[in-house]
């Protein structure tokens, strides 16, 4: 939750930037970037000078052509096969903030001994008839500005078939001014080939069973048959989930997306290059869909798109397999002498009908539990067996009963619970890889029948913090009456203290979990004769984190008496600092001889910088490989937590971690926990005591050794930099 004050600092500072923006921004001929054409756009800036704040108005180039977005430094192939003419173009785009000015384009090519009097590749600008060389090219608008948003180049190859194999070079100069690694001179490569490539790939890759939370990984392979270069810039992954990754060269690329991979693959004649196709298993659902790789194949007309090439990916779907819902039956209190049914259904979950082989208990034995083969019509009320299995087709589902009929009234345990009866029974299905499966079966004999709560969690046993869950009441019963009221409880990890949502008594809730930990959501439930059910309902929840790093800072505050509730001034208010080893200010109050990392924009992710949907451009520029950091909360009016995230953390990079004492609201001195995560592995933790403005350096973590080191000043004590001096948001 957001301070309204500290809210209001916010705006004030976010205003004063804004204000830097738009001046050194404007529109005058004053400013420092200067574009070498003769034409006469006085859209210029003035931008990123020595008075600003720290925001500079930045350029950034981008080139696309047919195929997607082109990578600087790629390959385009021109086959000649044909005798044709044949135009390749290119349209330049901006990214950024600020005019992108062109500062000349060029085509650096020698012309072969029959090219003398007319060169083969020559350049050509947005008209397609004048020469690069004498075109006065305008400017490229910013994001969301006015004037030209792109502007065309082509390259024309004017020569019939041959076999000459031709290399150019085209520059596109420009005032781009990315951050960390500017492209002044944007260069694409340009080859002629005498024949055409022919992409040959698998038409589908199956990863078999994957049981959650495990992992997998297939690889497929493209070959080029052809007797030219085959060129695959971009890759087409929106019908996948973020179940799923590829990796290409050691590059790890997120699904989702549109991928565009850098640097692009390029296979010469006769080459292959291997795709690996990483899945983290989620739950125990099917999942397909196609990936499309964009080719330059131009025998490929029919699958959506010139050069498309469809390759299916599925997962959990292949042959038999079958799936048990509920894998826990809680009969609750039930009457002494009396039988309690509840259902259990079996649901075909692959491409191909399961046999059900064996519905049985373990060697502890049915207990007061049966089964009621009656209820299995497809059986003729008989036990499924090798011999006479229960068959359920492709896409359909199976019931069956199971009773509990408790001979004497439960003894109570030490705590006055009472003592439950249990037994588990085995669903075996041997086609299937995820079976056999156990069905936890509970309840307790009583003199007269309690309510019995239900519980169920919509999102399963296992999330990531954040999720938002919703607890499902509502198959609670009561014999012969009603449910009249509910009533839920929680245990949760230390430093948690999340709560129900509308309220603890409503029928539906959902809680939103933000500590990693285990959760263990109870309910307990009244009917309308005013009788209590004899024991809660609980279900236990895992909330693990997924990303390669998570850090998370919980924090107490003793004098604080409700470290629960929001508001203004409620609450003290602790923020996480996660920075990129390039981070550095002019300060090293810390005094270990290098500069802070804190508060340094571009570097240091904090809620100021990359809270509440702002991003840091940590790593690639490619948006599909997730590489920046993201924080998911400030919360300033409590216990915490802040959680930070990073997907990919780059190799060779030495990271940070500290927490700033913001602001305690006149609850004085806080007990700070950093936990950090590796992969859901908790690697680190470490805690301190600190009070207002007080800086904590935490700690660093190595990539990709994930060597998690506590900071230490020299007389081997943490590092703690009072009153640090924080911007003035």
């Amino acid at each position: 939750m957001t301070h309204p004050f500290r809210s209001a600092l916010r705006f004030v500072f976010v205003s004063a930037l804004a204000s830097v923006v738009a001046f050194g921004c404007s529109s005058n001929n004053g400013g420092n970037n200067t574009n070498t054409n003769t034409n006469t756009n006085t859209n210029k800036g003035n931008c990123g000078t020595s008075g600003s704040i720290g925001i500079d108005c930045t350029p950034v180039i981008k080139v696309a052509d047919n195929m997607g977005t082109v990578s600087n430094k790629a390959t385009k192939v021109i086959s000649t096969g044909n005798g044709a003419t044949q135009t390749l173009e290119f349209q330049v785009l901006n990214n950024g903030n600020s005019p992108l000015v062109f500062n000349g384009v060029t085509l650096d090519y020698t012309p072969l001994p029959g090219d003398a009097t007319s060169p083969a590749l020559a350049c050509f600008g947005p008209d397609g008839s004048t020469p690069c060389a004498t075109t006065k090219w305008p400017d490229v608008a910013q994001t969301g500005g006015t004037g030209a948003t792109s502007v065309k180049i082509s390259i024309r190859y004017t020569k019939p078939a041959d076999d000459a194999k031709r290399t150019a070079h085209l520059h596109i100069l420009t005032n781009d001014a990315s951050t960390p690694n500017p492209i002044p001179d944007f260069v694409i490569n340009i080859n002629t080939a005498s024949g055409v490539p022919k992409i040959v790939v698998d038409a589908e890759v199956d990863m078999g069973f994957v049981k959650a939370p495990a992992t997998s990984a297939q690889t497929f392979t493209i070959k080029n048959l052809g007797t030219a270069d085959l060129i695959i810039a971009d890759i087409d992954a929106t019908a996948l989930d973020d179940s799923f990754t590829l990796v290409i060269d050691g590059a790890e690329y997120q699904t989702t997306a549109m991928i565009h991979v850098n640097p692009q693959i390029d296979l010469t004649p006769g080459s292959t290059k291997d795709v690996q196709i990483v899945y983290k298993g989620k739950d125990d659902n099917a999942r397909n869909g196609d990936i499309i790789l964009h080719t330059n194949d131009p025998s490929l007309t029919a699958e959506g798109g010139p050069g498309w090439k469809r390759v299916g990916v599925k997962v959990n779907s292949t042959g038999p397999c079958l799936k048990v819902i509920p894998t826990e039956v809680v009969f609750g209190g039930s009457k002494v002498g009396a039988v309690a049914t509840q259902k259990v259904t079996l649901k075909a979950c692959g491409d191909e009908a399961v046999k059900v082989t064996g519905l049985a208990f373990d060697d502890k034995g049915a207990g007061n539990f049966a089964i009621d083969f009656t209820s299995i019509a497809a059986t003729g009320g008989k036990a499924p067996s090798d011999t006479a299995p229960l068959i359920i087709d492709k896409n359909a589902q199976a019931t069956f009963n199971v009773t509990y009929t408790p001979a004497a009234p439960a003894e109570k345990a030490a705590d006055g619970s009472p003592v439950l009866d249990t037994a588990t029974l085995v669903v075996s299905a041997p086609e299937s890889p995820n079976t056999p499966v156990n069905v936890l079966l509970s309840g307790f004999g009583s003199t007269g029948d309690c309510p019995t709560a239900v519980v169920q969690v919509l999102e399963g046993d296992a999330v990531v913090p954040q999720t938002v869950l919703h607890l499902d009441g509502s198959q609670s019963y009561a014999t012969g009456n009603t449910i009249a009221s509910y009533k839920w409880t929680v245990t949760q990890p230390a430093g948690s203290v999340s709560k129900y949502t509308p309220t603890d008594t409503a029928k539906l809730v959902t809680f939103t979990p933000n500590v990693a930990g285990e959760y263990t959501f109870c309910l307990s439930v009244t009917d309308d004769q005013g009788k209590a059910s004899c024991a809660p309902a609980c279900h236990l929840v895992k909330v693990l984190p997924d990303q390669a790093i998570h850090v998370e800072l919980i924090w107490d505050t003793p004098l604080d008496k409700d470290q629960s509730d929001e508001g203004p001034g409620v609450g003290s208010d602790l923020d996480l600092h996660f920075a990129h080893p390039y981070a550095a200010t002019s300060y090293d109050l810390d005094g270990d001889g290098t500069p802070d990392p804190w508060f340094a924009d571009q570097y240091d992710c904090y809620w100021f910088t990359c809270g509440s949907g702002k991003v840091l451009e940590w790593g690639s520029y490619d948006p599909n490989i997730d590489d920046n950091p993201h924080l998911d909360r400030d919360d300033t009016d409590g216990a915490g937590p802040e959680n930070l995230n990073l997907t990919l953390p780059e190799d060779g990079k030495l990271y940070s971690v500290g927490v700033h004492y913001y602001d305690d609201h006149g609850f004085g001195a806080s007990k700070a926990t950093v936990r950090v995560y590796v992969y859901g592995q908790l690697n680190f933790e470490d805690a301190l005591n600190i009070v207002k403005k007080d800086l904590w350096y935490v700690a660093t973590i190595d990539w990709p050794s994930a060597t998690i080191e506590g900071k230490l000043n020299a007389a081997k004590k943490k590092v703690v930099t009072p009153n640090y001096p924080a911007p003035a948001f």
